[in-house]
């Protein structure tokens, strides 16, 4: 049976197919339906497809949406020195104005590949983290239900395809690309409510792992990651998650660590 917004609840609590994220005109939790819609954002008034609607029939673009976003990931990548993916991903979540959820991940783990990479001297093609970026925004939200694969194993794929020049027709170049985006979606824990955190991490430490195996490139192996944002997200998987730790543990033993 077909419905325009989804009637099971969620194990989380959330009921509706709703989410955290809330509508920017009303502030009232955005629900994910299963049919494409246009809509019409309320701040630009932009035409675009969508599957996010807010109960009051309110619609922000995903550019207005995600501009203050975009934004800090424009300045911590044209300054951070990190040869880590994982730790430049670390470095803009830690600012309150980058949701949890949503495709600003779609975009910023490509980013944070190549900005990596670029900083161990690797030389990337001419204008590989615009492109990049340019790929990463024809992801459509949602595209883990809807598409079958997460938008930040996507994001690994893409940025793999850039370093190694990848097309439709490039043999060992397309069949790096591919499968750096099914090895880095084998990680994903597709039964846990969605956390748009936890899948960038875990797509930056197997982009991590994938490139220092197949593309040689010296990137460093991944640090212990403790997650600090519990508070920020209402549908955190806790203890099924790999990086989490219970709020004021000092245990670590929980968090991801690579070697």
């Amino acid at each position: 049976m077909t419905t325009e917004i989804i009637t099971q609840t969620i194990t989380t609590g959330n009921e509706c197919g709703e989410c955290d994220n809330k509508c920017g005109v009303c502030g009232q939790r955005l629900a994910y339906v299963t049919v494409t819609r246009t809509k019409t954002c309320a701040l630009c008034h932009k035409e675009e497809t969508s599957v996010i609607g807010c109960p009051n029939d309110h619609y922000v673009c995903r550019e207005c949406d995600s501009k203050k976003a975009l934004e800090i990931i424009d300045r911590i990548l044209s300054t951070t020195q990190e040869t880590s993916p994982v730790n430049i991903i670390e470095l803009v979540m830690a600012n309150p104005e980058v949701s949890m959820y949503g495709a600003v991940h779609y975009e910023l783990v490509p980013a944070a590949i190549l900005t990596a990479v670029g900083n161990t001297g690797y030389e990337l093609p001419e204008d590989a983290i615009a492109e990049a970026r340019t790929r990463a925004r024809r992801i459509p939200d949602g595209s883990s239900g809807l598409l079958g694969i997460c938008g930040a194993a996507l994001g690994v794929g893409i940025a793999v395809s850039v370093i190694t020049g990848a097309t439709a027709f490039a043999g060992e170049a397309r069949h790096l690309a591919l499968t750096a985006t099914s090895y880095s979606a084998s990680h994903m824990l597709g039964e846990q409510p969605p956390c748009g955190l936890r899948e960038s991490r875990t797509a930056a430490i197997s982009a991590t792992e994938f490139i220092r195996d197949f593309l040689q490139i010296d990137l460093p192996r991944n640090r212990r990651i403790r997650c600090v944002q519990l508070l920020r997200n209402n549908t955190c998987a806790e203890e099924k998650c790999p990086f989490f730790v219970s709020y004021g543990s000092h245990d670590l033993s929980a968090s991801y660590v690579d070697g």
